[in-house]
């Protein structure tokens, strides 16, 4: 998702170019990448899935103690339901 937010131009330009066949789904959303508060959503929803892979990461190793793990995750939560109350909001501010 964040490939497809960084070439969002290129992709744009190549649904433009390439017309549609009776089987191609994925033309109708060239439409979306005219559409800035989709585009917004896209990149926040990116943001999250980025957060949650550098915690999965972060999780993992020889040095890892299950108190760094309690930390992290704790950390973590208070982040996630802090982004949670701003959607909810309609806030797309980034909380870290």
């Amino acid at each position: 998702m964040k490939r497809l937010i960084e070439l969002k131009e290129e992709v744009s330009v190549f649904l433009e170019q390439n017309p549609p066949t009776s089987r191609d789904v994925i033309f109708e959303l060239k439409d979306r990448f005219h559409d800035a508060n989709w585009l917004v959503k896209v990149a926040y929803i990116c943001d999250v899935f980025d957060f949650l892979n550098n915690l999965n990461l972060a999780l993992r190793g020889e040095n890892v103690t299950v108190f760094k793990v309690q930390e992290k995750v704790e950390a973590a939560t208070k982040i996630l339901n802090l982004w949670s109350r701003h959607v909810k909001t309609g806030n797309q501010t980034h909380p870290t």
